[in-house]
């Protein structure tokens, strides 16, 4: 089964850490944001064993999960979120929709003056989406709220949470951590080593596909009611959209937003 693609953007700004190449692979999907942003994720920990498992093919442009391990797949970067997990906690109203608009612009855009200006100017919206309560605050000062965030972080990257906002649309919420933790294994089991590009060989979904199937991340149990949140075919609007662009102002609006 294809699953919802994993894009990879990139974010820049002294409060987000990083900035790196900003290259979209693979439409609406899962993922963005090169960034190690904020206390975002309510903590992770490197997933532990390997395990035999069903084929899912997470990475959309792959192969569908072979069983030759690929040359750039790292398990011992895996991470899942610890349990029990933050909240998918929708209709936060701590930002605009103009606030959101101006957010990708200022911040996937390589200007690190930009986006810091961004987050000095909105940090409760900015918190929103890396689930904390003031993005503009310190590290230090800042409070991590509990609610799941817009952006998790890898080690890399930072992923957009389609399978939680999915989950969320279609009132699934015991999907939430497990189709999260899928998606979080296999990203940052393959956003080091791997090409993120498109074209073939499809070097990054493709070990994906491998990690789900055969790899680290084979053991996270996706019950047969979550499958919906996993499956393209049935995606809601407000967490979908035809770029990475979109798709993250839909999920922010829809998670942030009145």
């Amino acid at each position: 089964m294809n699953l919802k693609l994993v894009g990879l953007m990139a974010l820049c700004g002294a409060a987000i850490i990083a900035c790196g190449d900003s290259s979209n692979s693979g439409g609406s999907g899962g993922s963005g944001a090169s960034s190690n942003g904020g206390n975002s994720d309510g903590g992770t920990t490197n997933v532990g064993g390997n395990s035999d498992g069903g084929t899912i093919n997470i990475g959309g442009q792959g192969t569908g999960g072979g069983t030759t391990e690929p040359v750039c797949y790292a398990e011992g970067d895996a991470q899942e979120l610890q349990a029990p997990g933050p909240t998918v906690v929708t209709g936060q109203n701590v930002c605009t929709a103009a606030q959101i608009d101006g957010f990708y612009p200022a911040c996937f855009s390589g200007d690190t003056a930009a986006c810091d200006a961004w987050v000095a100017d909105n940090g409760p919206c900015g918190g929103c989406f890396f689930g904390v309560d003031d993005l503009s605050l310190p590290t230090d000062q800042q409070t991590v709220t509990g609610n799941f965030p817009v952006l998790l972080n890898g080690t890399v990257y930072s992923f957009l949470q389609i399978g939680a906002c999915e989950a969320a649309a279609q009132s699934l919420p015991q999907c939430t951590l497990p189709v999260s933790n899928l998606y979080l294994c296999a990203g940052t089991a393959c956003e080091a080593n791997c090409d993120n590009s498109t074209a073939p060989p499809n070097e990054f979904s493709d070990c994906e596909d491998y990690a789900v199937s055969e790899g680290i991340c084979a053991d996270i149990v996706i019950e047969d009611a979550c499958m919906n949140v996993l499956n393209p075919a049935t995606s809601s609007p407000e967490c979908d959209g035809a770029s990475f662009e979109e798709a993250f102002v839909n999920v922010a609006n829809f998670f942030c937003g009145p």
